[in-house]
């Protein structure tokens, strides 16, 4: 138990300590966070979430990096909601076709799973939608004609997926290990590309 309860840990230290900074410059800094996408990445990340946690073999320790994600997008959207309200931000609400197509998506696998109890399937679900919502950041940095993402947040999340894997396969749980697994290579994609931009740009 100490090698995952370890692992665990520094994704949770991490994550938090990356999202305060993230926290910080949207309110005090000339960072302008769309609000419509992170609404459905707290929407998408949740009901992952909810369909892990109605399986059998469902732990904390073991999908930390779901569980902490979840934390701090909720943490994240919430402040920029503050942000646009209170502080007077330009938070960008306005949801494209694609990310209201994600939204009814996610409102019928919620549906299916309520009234089936099946948990299985809707899981792979959101697993797969949560894979097309990162689309938009794809193609935005195919096309750029700048670099808009820092490495330095990206590396840490790299190490923080990495990190993650290691409970998930320690405690044999699938759905943690593909939770994990794909949100690392989801994060190497990123990388990949603003390194492409870097190179022949």
């Amino acid at each position: 138990m100490k090698k995952e309860m370890v692992a665990a840990g520094l994704v949770s230290l991490i994550l938090f300590i990356t999202t305060v900074q993230y926290c910080w410059l949207t309110a005090f800094s000339d960072v302008e966070p769309v609000l419509a996408s992170w609404l459905l990445f707290t929407v998408v990340t949740s009901s992952n979430w909810l369909t892990y946690w109605s399986s059998p073999k469902r732990s904390i320790v073991h999908n930390i990096g779901l569980v902490s994600s979840c934390i701090s997008i909720w943490i994240i959207t919430s402040t920029i909601l503050v942000s646009g309200f209170f502080l007077g931000k330009n938070i960008r609400l306005g949801f494209t076709q694609f990310e209201i197509i994600c939204f009814l998506v996610s409102a019928v696998i919620l549906l299916w799973w309520k009234y089936t109890k099946e948990y299985e399937i809707p899981n792979y679900a959101f697993q797969v939608l949560t894979l097309i919502a990162w689309f938009p950041l794809y193609i935005h940095l195919w096309f750029t004609p700048r670099n808009t993402e820092p490495f330095s947040l990206w590396l840490v999340q790299l190490v923080v997926t990495g990190i993650s894997i290691i409970p998930a396969v320690v405690g044999k749980d699938k759905f943690a290990i593909i939770n994990s697994v794909r949100g690392f290579l989801c994060v190497v994609c990123i990388l990949l590309l603003m390194i492409r931009f870097e190179l022949f740009h």
